[in-house]
């Protein structure tokens, strides 16, 4: 009797060990770790490419699916868009206050037989998210380095507060708060990124003027209106602390 409890004891500390081995590095550490093509996509990505990312479906092969589809319909988006834009705001002596916000885009539907074509070059299964890298035939990953997760850079990015300027390109910085769903934080920020370099490209602004003996007023409108073409995600960064998301994108001038 002696000798079955002591194997049996020897058992459980025997998998338990291998359990403790087999627990994800990011859950061991702490950090999360994402593929170095998702940290850095200007390294790896072209015009031929597209990551995405969502939320874990209860199907694994559902996932990829749904995190494919998505990437192609990125990239359709970022080939070439019609952007238009509305924000309106009333200003008095008091401050500024935003009134109101439209947005909206049209993509060139030409496309989507091309993007159709795209399959999946690369996958990231995490536990709140999944994310796709995707490509036509001749898309590939020529740094095998950037096939490996790593953890975001501990320090602030430079590129967050001051944002890049060259001959090439113009860039712009978006930023997101943590929500529950990782994904729509990503790709809030993506958005805000999108945003800015739409009203960097052209902004009309109109405004109408209201004076009294009290105080001054002013209704103030800003009109985006402009064809976005070859818009990419450069580099991504995470806040681990406080839950900030940071996208830098860019689109060439």
């Amino acid at each position: 009797m002696r000798s079955r409890g002591r194997v049996s004891f020897l058992s459980v500390v025997f998998f338990t060990t291998i359990a403790f081995w087999c627990i994800p590095k990011q859950q061991v550490t702490g950090q999360s770790v994402y593929p170095g093509w998702f940290l850095n996509p200007g390294l790896v990505q072209n015009n031929n490419m597209a990551d995405a990312c969502i939320t874990p479906s209860y199907y694994a092969d559902s996932s990829a699916s749904i995190a494919l589809q998505k990437a192609r319909s990125n990239w359709i988006r970022d080939q070439k868009a019609l952007i238009r834009g509305l924000n309106m705001f009333w200003a008095t002596e008091a401050g500024t206050y935003w009134v109101h916000t439209e947005y909206e885009e049209e993509i060139d539907s030409s496309l989507i037989m091309t993007a159709n074509e795209f399959r999946v070059l690369d996958i990231y299964r995490g536990k709140k998210i999944v994310i796709v890298l995707s490509g036509d035939k001749s898309a590939t990953v020529t740094n095998p380095s950037l096939l490996k997760c790593v953890p975001f850079p501990k320090e602030k990015p430079k590129w967050i507060e001051d944002v890049p300027k060259d001959d090439l390109y113009v860039y712009a910085v978006g930023a997101a708060p943590s929500y529950f769903y990782e994904p729509s934080s990503w790709d809030e920020a993506t958005e805000h990124a999108r945003k800015e370099l739409a009203r960097s490209i052209l902004v009309k602004t109109s405004a109408l003027h209201k004076n009294n003996e009290f105080e001054g007023q002013e209704q103030r409108e800003e009109n985006v209106e402009v064809v976005m073409k070859n818009f990419q995600v450069v580099k991504r960064w995470r806040e681990e602390k406080q839950g900030f998301f940071y996208v830098l994108a860019r689109i060439p001038r």
